[in-house]
């Protein structure tokens, strides 16, 4: 979280610049991925959130007892092919899947970028959604809730003392957030509830 003045100001939200994200490479050499949030039981995650970098046609990889949300936020989108199953993940459309299913994805257009949500279904549930500019959002957290706001295009304020730009990530687990979006801005709501 940069800065003492936004810990005082934005209780419990996190600001995840694009800039300062790590970038870690893919075993089989397709593409990287940045992680943005995750929450552990034991030595596994029962949820992730991630962003990727998708340079070529391929296999995804397996997580058996996991739902994945896959959004392509950059690019023209792509075929995820598996047993008996073809999904059309396309530009900021969320698609949701199996992490069990084999999966091999085919690019229609070049390389892209996806933001990835896994999670394991008997400790939470996920979804996300696409939200337009020119809209207003107030996120009030619940006990057992995390939301977090992925900026595709353009701007969206944060309570009136922060920005995130094309590529930021806010992730909020307590308290509220009111977020004006610019025109011609796009935003992607995900939000993640613990079942108990």
């Amino acid at each position: 979280m940069p800065g003492n003045k936004l810990s005082r100001q934005l209780d419990k939200m996190r600001i995840l610049r694009w800039n300062e994200l790590e970038a870690v490479p893919w075993k089989n050499g397709q593409g990287i991925t940045r992680e943005l949030a995750r929450e552990s039981k034991g030595d596994s995650f029962v949820w992730r959130l991630s962003i990727a970098d998708v340079e070529g046609d391929g296999p995804f990889s397996h997580f058996d007892g996991m739902r994945r949300i896959l959004t392509v936020v950059e690019g023209k989108g792509m075929e995820l092919m598996g047993a008996n199953v073809t999904l059309q993940a396309d530009l900021g459309a969320p698609v949701e899947f199996d992490g069990a299913l084999g999966i091999t994805s085919r690019l229609k257009g070049g390389p892209l970028r996806d933001l990835n949500l896994i999670f394991d279904p008997l400790y939470c549930s996920g979804h996300v959604s696409l939200l337009a500019g020119g809209e207003s959002l107030s996120i009030r957290c619940g006990d057992r809730q995390i939301f977090a706001l992925y900026c595709m295009s353009g701007s969206v304020a944060l309570n009136s003392a922060e920005t995130l730009h094309k590529g930021d990530t806010m992730i909020l687990d307590e308290g509220t957030c009111n977020t004006p979006i610019e025109p011609a801005s796009h935003v992607l709501l995900v939000k993640i509830e613990r079942l108990n």
